[in-house]
């Protein structure tokens, strides 16, 4: 059944009217209401006992264009020239750059300019930060007079389309809009795409235009917003019989700066004439499409969306829980629904028209910094299992919109009683963006974060951590073997899930991509992780002193540094860390970790060293020291030269990879000295071995590295996998799979483990 407001709804208060209000520059502005009951039946609502003022706009009572018809729009293309038998009547959704930010005009965006100078045939519902999402679940509410409005053209911009809720938009819009003309339009951020010789990029240089800049390789923050279109958006856009129109990537990104206003990822005024004249270019060749009579389809299932923004600067009293955020904000003028960690929870009341249970969607500011901490929030609807949700999401994607949605439960027909209460208060109170209620379940279900909500009861506090890294190829031979790393660490998140969260901290695109698929593995990927003063303190004074690649060398150090501020957010945002397991992609995890030792009591040490390089055990307090420790041995290059000579070893001399200590003579070799994250970290355990414990025996066996020179026996006793070393037979907790064959050992190990099989035998001669 499709679900619609009211077109009539107008708002009361209790104790004073106000004037309606609307907010011109976002297109959809709707209910959420502490203690409201909201209800289409009726032209006049009333609040209810708790609030006594504060109300919000229904999306079909608000004019989503300015009062004031723009007299000129230097630029445009006279729509007369082309003597078109009526004006085109166009659809725009998308994100910031399609709603004009940094514009003074509005009527200056491309969607405007393209229909000028029949500016009422032109509804341009694009809205920052709400993301696809926002869109795909609420087309029919934002779309002014859906019942009937038809639409020649839909013009459509997210640089999010690879992510949820895109393929379900497009879906939506075919099957309400099934003739129009639908033009993909490819947009870029020029901030985004380009950095200086050093590998610097504007957010941390600065918007200088007098810096030379180049575009980027793939390893930056901004890796997805490449303007090579992905493979999926472009796919998607056809399947739904799409076109597309891409913005054209210059030579030098000094060609394309008076494309973009001061901010370098919003177009200016110019950029917004170029995209409006290549549409006007592609629409000049479809003319008989464009104005065919066009019959519409059906919206679905139907969506009913409430939404707390709303210009509400005047008239304000005794409504604590709504918040204005700061003018730096993209939301300067709009309001939140800000909850109340003080008091027990709060009521939301919200109707539901359908004739059928359908879900509930609560969208809500997420946060990045780490200094402005958002409260973690408990939703609970009647007889439904609560949810919690932590906005505070260090690793999301820097260009991905701040607003997230969650499920939160069942709404059943009539009216449906939502409670919220603050769980983890922290510096800044939750905040409530909107509710949604869509008939679509399984296209909701998966728009929905279910990835970023936490429950911090079922969160454990033991946590397994693998830092991946694929080095540049023109600087280093090594590779990551995708097939190993996906099958080892897979494995040992089966063997250790739920007792320990898995986490991978990607540094490529691939890796992101193939582990995201498992679902007991918690991906990120560092190149979204919060700006690292740390890091960047580091790269820049680390010199290469080892006999290691430098390229692969350089990571192994870094990877230190970002294992501990990622848990320091993590421990930041609510989660409890007690025990990280930082492990290699290559080394599989078959047993409980803390069954290695018996002896230790792993609640007070700050390191357990179990496999060299491959499998330290951590307390977020050791590593921080361990970390700190790093961080002074490169304070100045005299401090690291004395380090160096101290706890270095000496090896045969590589010229090229002796870079702050030359090779000198001794006896009759040439040597220099070698040091790696692994000597500094033996030299930190040399510095308090009650709390920093290194072993060589073990109460289950470690296999830290299989050679064809050896025969292993492996026996299965129930999830058990046991050795057999022909006097006695014990259990395997960790394999280490190393080495040029390591495939060769470890894809048949692994099948073994997940296979039937009571026994599997490696032959010396496997090779």
């Amino acid at each position: 059944m499709s679900s619609k407001v009211n077109n009539d709804f107008c708002v009361r208060f209790n104790k004073s009217n106000l004037r309606r209000f609307y907010q011109p520059l976002l297109v959809s502005l709707v209910i959420i209401v502490l203690s409201v009951n909201l209800s289409k039946s009726s032209h006049t609502k009333r609040y209810g006992r708790r609030l006594s003022v504060g109300d919000f706009s229904d999306p079909k009572t608000v004019e989503v264009k300015d009062n004031v018809s723009p007299t000129e729009i230097q630029g445009a293309p006279p729509m007369t020239e082309y003597n078109f038998p009526r004006p085109i009547d166009i659809l725009a959704l998308g994100g910031s750059m399609t709603w004009a930010g940094f514009l003074e005009d509005k009527f200056g965006t491309y969607p405007w300019l393209v229909g000028w100078p029949n500016y009422n045939h032109v509804d341009n519902l694009a809205i920052p930060e709400m993301g696809t999402p926002y869109s795909a679940l609420c087309l029919e509410s934002i779309i002014p007079d859906s019942d009937v409005k038809n639409y020649d053209v839909i013009l459509l911009d997210f640089i999010d389309g690879e992510f949820e809720g895109f393929e379900w938009l497009l879906k939506r819009l075919r099957e309400r809009f099934p003739e129009a003309v639908m033009i993909y339009v490819h947009l870029w951020p020029l901030r985004a795409l380009i950095e200086n010789a050093d590998g610097l990029q504007p957010d941390t240089l600065g918007l200088n235009s007098k810096v030379v800049w180049s575009w980027i390789g793939p390893g930056t923050n901004f890796h997805k917003l490449h303007p090579q279109m992905c493979g999926g958006t472009r796919g998607a856009v056809r399947n739904y019989g799409g076109h597309f129109w891409h913005l054209q990537f210059p030579r030098s990104p000094k060609q394309a700066m008076d494309w973009f206003s001061d901010d370098w990822w919003h177009l200016s005024v110019e950029g917004h004439k170029t995209v409006a004249g290549g549409l006007w270019e592609v629409l000049s060749g479809m003319e008989k499409d464009v104005f065919k009579p066009k019959r519409l389809g059906s919206f679905g299932a139907g969506d009913q969306c409430y939404s707390s923004f709303a210009d509400v600067r005047t008239g304000i009293e005794n409504l604590a829980q709504i918040k204005k955020l700061s003018p730096e904000n993209f939301f300067s003028d709009t309001w939140f629904f800000e909850l109340d960690p003080t008091k027990d929870s709060e009521i939301i009341h919200v109707e539901n028209t359908f004739f059928s249970s359908i879900p509930m969607v609560v969208a809500y500011m997420s946060n990045r910094e780490a200094d402005t901490l958002y409260s973690s929030v408990e939703f609970s609807i009647k007889d439904q299992p609560p949810v919690r949700i932590n906005p505070n999401q260090f690793y999301t994607p820097k260009h991905l919109p701040k607003v997230k949605y969650a499920l939160v439960g069942q709404a059943t027909p009539g009216n449906n009683t939502l409670q919220a209460k603050a769980i983890v208060p922290q510096k800044v109170n939750f905040l409530i963006v909107g509710l949604f209620l869509n008939g679509d379940f399984e296209n909701t279900k998966m728009i929905s974060s279910v990835k970023e909500e936490v429950d911090a009861d079922n969160s454990s506090v033991r946590h397994v951590v693998s830092f991946i890294m694929q080095a540049d190829p023109r600087k280093s031979v090594y590779n990551v073997d995708y097939e190993i790393v996906d099958s080892v660490l897979n494995t040992s998140a089966q063997r250790l899930f739920p007792y320990w969260d898995i986490h991978i901290i990607a540094s490529d695109d691939k890796s992101s991509q193939l582990l995201s698929s498992h679902s007991n593995l918690k991906v990120v990927d560092y190149r979204d992780a919060p700006f690292s003063h740390s890091l960047r303190r580091f790269k820049r004074a680390y010199i290469h002193q080892s006999r290691n690649d430098a390229e692969y060398e350089k990571f192994c150090m870094y990877r230190w540094i970002i294992i501990f501020e990622y848990f320091y957010y993590l421990q930041m945002s609510g989660v409890v860390v007690k025990h990280i397991l930082a492990i290699d992609s290559d080394l599989a995890v078959l047993e409980d970790p803390f069954l290695i030792d018996h002896a230790v009591d792993w609640s007070n040490i700050q390191s357990y060293k179990i496999v060299s390089g491959g499998a330290i055990m951590w307390s977020l307090e050791g590593l921080q020291s361990y970390v700190d420790f790093l961080m002074s041995i490169y304070t100045s290059r005299e401090n690291a030269v004395e380090m160096v000579t101290q706890v270095g070893i000496k090896f045969i001399c590589n010229e090229d990879r002796s870079l702050m200590i030359p090779c000198f003579m001794e006896g009759e070799s040439k040597v220099m000295w070698h040091v790696s994250d692994l000597v500094f970290y033996n030299a930190w355990i040399r510095l308090n071995s009650e709390l920093r414990i290194f072993k060589s025996e073990f109460d289950c066996i470690v296999l830290h590295k299989l050679s064809f020179e050896k025969e292993y026996h492996f026996i299965r006793k129930g999830p058990e996998i046991l050795l057999n070393n022909g006097s006695e037979t014990a259990r395997v907790c960790i394999v280490h799979f190393q080495g040029p064959n390591s495939k060769q050992f470890a894809i048949p190990f692994i099948s073994f483990v997940y296979g039937e099989s009571s026994e599997y035998l490696v032959t010396k001669n496997i090779h």
